[in-house]
Parts: structure tokens; C-alpha cells; sequence
């Protein structure tokens, strides 16, 4: 029980930044009982200009199964330019502004170091940046560089989120430490992983763990405004100051005598509704369809699970969560 409460945890410093409201992910149940963890690729069109180009809000969870991502790949190589999320893609601002195409200083051999590999190998699942082929001449990153990001998290810089009060910036630290691996709780979560990893019933569950914890975050987190306070700066640095650079490469883009006949911003679902509000207000543009993709499922009855198991699971994931954004 008490590994379970540290999965949950995990995912949940994790994944909060990739789980917004419908529609941008969702959960859905298969009539012969298939629990689904769905995001959508969602069109965008000119209002006032038909020759405008056509914008994809391609959100994306970054774990799935191997046909999700190839789902994904495939409609990105069919986009005259894809603008991709990846922080570190670039050193430094000067490096990324020079607007390069392709992966960056991004070598795959980093992927095996994160915590999020290690979740999607005990899974069953791939993990984004090892799923998906960035070197691509349609491709341009349009995110924070290494230094932009750090620097956020360096006292007595301009952009710094830290105070220097170690229980006011506790929620940064743990954020930071588990990224690179060495908190307590991702410490536990690998080891948990190692160990029961292959089981079928414990993919199962953690599965679900993680669709419930996606799709019920998603539901409950619309805004910055409902996490703890000691999260807000956290993740509106993470949220609303990156997509400002996304939202500043379109412009520019908007703005050029050849435009692209379309374009995909591909990032994480919980970057897409603040971009759709920017994009629909500033560029006249308006969703015309959704297609929905599903990034992984769970199949209780194959995999061991029964009615009490799932519902154990959903009540333990509101549990936590709702302590999570109350603490």
C-alpha cells in the first residue's frame, strides 16, 4: 500500500504538468470494458483568411504504446513545419534563435537516464522522446534552451522561482530532483519498478494509476490557480512562459511573406488550452475538429484486474490528488 501512495505521488509531480481538462485528454471505456487514455490532435482555421495556414494543436502525452507515437510521427512529417516542445534542445537562447531545424544538441542515449524511460519500460510502454524522430528538416524546437531553464531555478537570478526558504521552495526542489532522479520517492518508484515490473497484474494496475491520475488531473487542474501556492510559480514558468516562445515563433512565422500551407505545435496537453486561447483571440482562428488518439489502455480481464481492484485504484488516485492540491 504505501509503494502504491509513492507511485501515485511520483506521477503526480510528473505528469501534473501534462494533464489539463477535456477535451485536450480524456478517459474513455470500451464496451467490453478497455479503460483508454485518450489526447487529442486538434485542427485550427483562419477566420478571416482562407489562405491562412492551417494549425494542428497536436497535444501529446509522453508515454503510449508504440502506435501512438507512430500515429503521431506520421501526421507530423505531413506538416510543413512541426514547432516541438524539448527544453535543452539549444545550450543557450542565442543557439535557438538562430532557428536551426532538426534535434538540437538532443542524443537519445539521455533517454535512458530519466525516470520517465524507466516508467514507460515497466509499462509496456516507450517513452516519448525515444519514440519519436526529431531530426527531421520540418522540425524547429521552440522551447526554453538549457541555460533559459536553469536559470529559474538559480538564486539570485531575474528569472529565479526560488526564494531561498527551503519549505517554500520545497515543491521546485522536489520537481527539479525528480527530473534528474535523485529524490527519495523516484529512488523508491525505480526500485519498485525493477521489481515488479514484469508482472502482468502490477501493469495492470500501475496502467491504471497512471490513466487515472492523467485523466483525473486533467479535471481538476484547468489552471494555475488551483495548485498550492508554492506550485504557481513552478508552473506558470513551465506552462505560460514556454508557450510564450511557442507563441512568438508563430508570430514571426504569421508575420513572413511564405508561409507554411500548415503547421503543428506538438507539446504536452497541458500547454493547449492557454495556446488555443492565445491563437483563437490574437490570430482569428477557430477549432474545427478533433481527432482523438489513444496514447495506451489497460485491459482488466486480461491482465488480472477485477471491479474491486479498479475502483480501489480510482479512489486511492482521488484521494491523493485531492490532497495533493489542497495540501
Amino acid at each position: 500500500m504505501r509503494h502504491l501512495h509513492n507511485l501515485i505521488g511520483s506521477l503526480i509531480i510528473l505528469y501534473a504538468v501534462d494533464a489539463k481538462p477535456a477535451p485536450y485528454i480524456r478517459i474513455t471505456e470500451t464496451s467490453d470494458g478497455e479503460i483508454q487514455l485518450q489526447v487529442t490532435n486538434r485542427k485550427l482555421k483562419s477566420t478571416t483568411d482562407t489562405n491562412a495556414p492551417t494549425i494542428w494543436l497536436s497535444a501529446v502525452a509522453h508515454i503510449g504504446d508504440k502506435l501512438y507515437f507512430n500515429t503521431l510521427q506520421k501526421h507530423l512529417d505531413q506538416q510543413a513545419l512541426v514547432l516541438f516542445e524539448g527544453v535543452g534542445f539549444h545550450p543557450d537562447k542565442a543557439t535557438r534563435l538562430k532557428g536551426k531545424r532538426g534535434a538540437g544538441n538532443f542524443q537519445r542515449d539521455m533517454v535512458e537516464k530519466s525516470i520517465q524511460e524507466d516508467i514507460a519500460k515497466s509499462l509496456g510502454l516507450v517513452y516519448q522522446l525515444g519514440a519519436i524522430e526529431y531530426d527531421r528538416p520540418n522540425f524547429l524546437n521552440s522551447d526554453m534552451s538549457a541555460q533559459e531553464f536553469m536559470t529559474h531555478f538559480q538564486l539570485g537570478t531575474k528569472q529565479s522561482i526560488l526564494s531561498g526558504d527551503a519549505k517554500e521552495d520545497r515543491d521546485a526542489t522536489r520537481f527539479m530532483a525528480t527530473l534528474a532522479g535523485t529524490s527519495a520517492a523516484t529512488k523508491i518508484l525505480k526500485g519498485f519498478l525493477q521489481i515488479f515490473g514484469k508482472s502482468p497484474k502490477f501493469q495492470g494496475v500501475a496502467r491504471l494509476v497512471l490513466i487515472e491520475t492523467l485523466g483525473s488531473l486533467g479535471n481538476e487542474i484547468s489552471s494555475t490557480g488551483k495548485l498550492p501556492e508554492s506550485m504557481q510559480k513552478l508552473m506558470k514558468m513551465i506552462l505560460q512562459k514556454r508557450n510564450k516562445i511557442v507563441l512568438q515563433d508563430l508570430q514571426k512565422i504569421m508575420e513572413a511573406k511564405e508561409q507554411p500551407e500548415s503547421l503543428s505545435i506538438f507539446y504536452g496537453a497541458a500547454h493547449m488550452p492557454h495556446l488555443e486561447a492565445r491563437i483563437t483571440k490574437s490570430l482569428g482562428y477557430k477549432p474545427v475538429s478533433d481527432t482523438w488518439l489513444t496514447c495506451f489502455s489497460v485491459r482488466p480481464d486480461q491482465q488480472g484486474l477485477n471491479q474491486s481492484d479498479i475502483k480501489f485504484v480510482r479512489r486511492l488516485v482521488a484521494i491523493q490528488i485531492k490532497k495533493y492540491i489542497n495540501q
